[in-house]
Formats: structure tokens, C-alpha cells, sequence
């Protein structure tokens, strides 16, 4: 019999085969062996996003392990190892290089809640006894460092091509997180000046983004430098914070000045959504209850901190974008932005008449605030300024009311328009700018049935024309005035 070329070539593929195919197992059968995690003096390892992990694959889908924070209790400096070896449910051992500190969101939460260890999927979160960290130069993603409080100083190495985490969240809205956000204490960020991504030029004290010029973490003791372009979303700040009641909140970052340069055109929005309702464009400093100053280079074609106003407006459209402890706002403003002094320490503010509109949470946990003084005699347009607040009680069992504990005062005859407004109404002290000073008309230091007596004595004697008994402002002394005075008089 004549055996065919075909056959001839490919003579050792088909007797592989055959001895393949009468193999007692399956070609499809895979054995799944379990790797748990490993604690390496306090610092916890894992393999990312699945812990069950196939030998027969070589490790071609599992090539790294994670660093995911510490246990519960720690306290000190950790130091994360560049290799760690995990043991195998079949007894085999695997040793995996450290490539990320932290993974995913939604990778490992059932993971971590099944073995109680102290961190989340994100990696050291909330790690209160966290005081330094040592990153090796294998880790080539940072992804956590959230709400560290004891952190004081981080060094990237020239490994790190990556920083942060994206993900949708439960209702399809993009979420992307920066590392080092709620560290109130970092003081110090520096960059290896060989990462081909991310430096920190002229010991600024912050990771900017290299290609971008984008200005991505900040600190306490950060010094945007010129060249910068732009604010990443909650460069300085962060989504999260500790609420104590009425009282005061855990700053999230601690920066007491702000100096915006020319070179600075951009600054990244970020949304929210509150009552069903999406709202962008948010301070990036929010939560920053330390900061104290902001002024920009008066050569900066986009922002502008005119009148020494201590805030960052956007020249174009008048906007104020971001407040602080000492904003005095301009009278040419006609808009407050979003959030724009959320956070903030601010214990009073006075808006000019000139605005006209006020965003979303632009009060928005303001625990110091005791009064507004809004100017206008028609209420700006205006809702949520201190966030969704029923929302609120939902998640906090101490939350101010804020309606409560802030005075509105806006001009005497407007009070009425005020309290009928939907937002503006909700203020449970809405009182006179001047507190009825000027309706004090015989000067006794009171607002009583006296003043009331000299209003109606001028009417009715023809002394129309001694404008300091004019209380209404409205040129005239005539009844509205008295009708001013007994309103003073009944509600305060």
C-alpha cells in the first residue's frame, strides 16, 4: 500500500493527535486551583480581579499580583514587596510580581468582605494608623490611598504608568477616582525624574501629568508651576468626608493658598447627580476648608481673581467658579457656579445684586456658615444650595439644617418675595439686611410701636419729604413705611 505525501508530512501531528484523543481525560478539562491571599508584614496580596487561577494557562492571564492595603490595626510604615510567592490549593507554589497597588472597584469587594481583611477592592482606604509607604519600582499601577490621614509624604517611582481607576457605577455614570484624595496631612509628593508619564517639576509638590500638563494631585504645600494647563477633577479634593453634625468636618486637604498661573486655561468638570438631576462643573477645590487665598496671574486669558476677591472667576461669563474662607464677591458677578464654595470655611458671604443665578450645593457643607446677605431685590435664581438635603438624612444621622442654622438677610421689602421663593423659602430666619436699624426712626435703639407713631405723624402733618423716615427705600415716606415697621415689629 502506497502511503499518500499528505500523510508522509504530516506524520507526527497525526500521531500526537491519535495520542491525545485516547487520553483517559478531556482535552477541555482544567483543573482550578485557589490562591489566597498573603500577608506580608501587615500588607496584604493578592492576585487581581479573579483569586482562582488556572495552571494550565502558565499564568498567561494572571501574570501579577496586587498590593490591596493593610490589616486592621496597623499602625507604622508599610513596605510593599516587589515579589511575594502564593500558595496554591493543590499545595503548588507561584511567585508573582507586585505591578499594582490596588484594582477595580467592583474586582474584589465579595473577596474582601468573605476573609474581613481591612481594605476594599480600591487598596488602603481609610487606613488611619498608615503613617508612610515604600512603592518598589515593579509597581506600575496606583489605584487607592484614599482617606489616609497619617500619610504625610509619597514618592512615585519611574515604574508608575498609571494612576487612578475607572469604572460605571450602579446607575451607568462614569466615575473615575484619583489616588491620595482625603490625605489631609500630604505634605510632600515627588516624582522619580526618570517616569516617562508624571513629574513633579520644580518641587511643586504635586503629580502632574507630563504629555498633558495636566495637574493631577495635589497637597497642602502644593505650588502650581508655570506651564501647568489644567485641574484634574478633585485634584485637591475628594468625594468623601467625615460629618460631625453642625460642628465642624475633617478637611480633606489643607491647602491655605492657591495661585492659578497664566499658563492654566482648563479646569476638568466633574458631575453629580442629585433628585434625578445632573448637575457638572465643580469647584476644584472643594473641601479645602483651610484655603484662604486665591488669586490668579493677572495674565491669564480664560480666569481672573479681579478685586482682589480671593476667588476664581471665569472672565468670559462672569462666573464664579470657586470661593474660599475670604471671598468677597464682585459686584460685576452674575453667576455662582456649582459647588463653588462647597466645603468651604466661609461663616458669612455677601451676594451683590448683580447676581443673578446660584448653583447647585454651592453651600454645600458649610458648617461654618451662620448668615447670607443677598443683595437683590428679586431672588436669584436658585435651588439645592445645600444639596439634596432629604438625601442627606438618609446617610447621616447628625446633618445640620443648614435652614436652620443660617440666616438669609435681604433687603426689607424683598422678605416676602423671598419667602415665597421655592428654594429661598425653605430658610427658616429670613431677616432685614439692616435688621430694621432704619426703621429705628426716633434713635432709641428699638423698632417699636414709637417709630411706628412718627412715621404716621409725618404722613399726616405733610413732612413727606424728610427722606430719613423713608424706611422702604422707596422715595416716598407714605404708608408703605409704616406698613415696613409693622412688619419689623411682628416678626422681629
Amino acid at each position: 500500500m502506497r502511503v499518500s505525501t499528505f500523510v508522509k508530512s504530516n506524520l507526527k501531528t497525526l500521531l500526537l493527535l491519535v495520542c491525545i484523543l485516547s487520553t483517559s481525560s478531556p482535552i477541555n478539562a482544567i483543573e482550578i486551583v485557589s490562591y489566597e491571599p498573603v500577608v506580608i508584614d501587615g500588607v496584604i496580596y493578592c492576585i487581581p480581579s479573579s483569586w482562582k487561577w488556572s495552571d494550565s494557562l502558565s499564568g498567561r492571564y494572571r501574570s501579577y499580583a496586587a498590593a490591596m492595603g493593610v490589616v486592621d490595626g496597623f499602625t507604622g510604615h508599610a513596605i510593599i514587596q516587589s515579589y511575594v510567592t502564593f500558595t496554591g490549593s493543590d499545595g503548588r507554589l507561584i511567585t508573582m510580581t507586585v505591578e499594582s497597588i490596588g484594582t477595580q472597584p467592583e474586582a474584589l469587594d465579595e473577596y474582601f468582605d468573605e476573609f474581613n481583611y481591612g481594605s476594599g477592592a480600591f487598596g488602603f482606604v481609610g487606613e488611619t494608623g498608615l503613617t508612610g509607604v515604600t512603592i518598589p519600582e515593579t509597581v506600575t499601577t496606583i489605584t487607592g490611598f484614599f482617606d489616609c490621614p497619617g500619610l504625610t509624604s509619597i514618592h512615585i517611582p519611574k515604574s508608575v504608568m498609571s494612576l487612578g481607576s475607572t469604572y460605571v457605577d450602579g446607575i451607568g455614570i462614569f466615575e473615575y477616582s484619583r489616588p491620595f484624595q482625603g490625605c489631609s496631612n500630604l505634605e510632600r509628593i515627588t516624582v522619580d525624574e526618570e517616569n516617562p508619564n508624571y513629574d513633579s517639576r520644580g518641587d511643586c509638590n504635586a503629580i502632574i501629568q507630563t504629555w498633558s500638563n495636566e495637574l493631577l494631585v495635589g497637597c497642602k504645600n502644593t505650588v502650581i508651576p508655570d506651564g501647568v494647563e489644567s485641574i484634574s477633577i478633585d485634584a485637591f479634593a475628594s468625594a468623601s468626608l467625615a460629618q460631625t453634625g453642625c460642628g465642624e468636618f475633617e478637611s480633606l486637604c489643607r491647602i491655605k493658598e492657591i495661585h492659578i498661573p497664566s499658563s492654566m486655561t482648563y479646569i476638568e468638570e466633574s458631575t453629580s447627580i442629585y433628585d434625578s438631576r445632573m448637575f457638572t462643573g465643580l469647584n476644584p477645590f472643594r473641601f479645602c476648608n483651610s484655603l484662604s487665598v486665591i488669586t490668579v496671574d493677572n495674565g491669564n486669558p480664560v480666569y481672573d481673581s479681579r478685586d482682589n476677591c480671593n476667588a476664581l472667576i471665569e472672565t468670559e461669563t462672569n462666573t464664579l467658579l470657586a470661593g474660599c474662607n475670604n471671598t468677597s464677591i464682585p459686584k460685576t458677578i452674575s453667576k455662582i457656579n456649582n459647588a463653588a464654595f462647597e466645603g468651604s470655611g466661609i461663616t458669612s458671604i455677601v451676594i451683590p445684586s448683580s447676581v443673578t443665578e446660584i448653583g447647585a450645593r454651592a453651600f454645600y457643607y458649610c458648617n461654618s456658615l451662620k448668615s447670607i446677605t443677598c443683595e437683590r431685590m428679586t431672588p436669584p435664581e436658585a435651588e439645592l444650595l445645600f444639596g439634596h438635603y432629604e438625601n442627606l438624612m438618609e446617610y447621616h444621622d447628625e446633618i445640620p439644617d443648614y435652614y436652620d442654622c443660617v440666616t438669609l438677610y435681604v433687603p426689607q421689602s424683598a422678605i416676602a418675595a423671598y419667602r415665597n421663593h421655592e428654594e429661598w423659602g425653605k430658610f427658616h430666619h429670613i431677616k432685614s439686611i439692616n435688621n430694621g436699624s432704619v426703621c429705628d426712626v426716633n434713635g432709641d435703639g428699638e423698632v417699636n410701636i414709637a417709630d411706628l407713631n412718627n412715621v404716621i405723624h409725618i404722613i399726616c402733618t405733610g413732612y413727606a419729604y424728610l427722606i430719613n423716615y423713608d424706611v422702604n427705600g422707596d422715595g416716598e415716606v407714605n404708608i408703605g413705611d409704616a406698613n415696613t415697621i409693622i412688619d419689623i415689629i411682628l416678626h422681629y
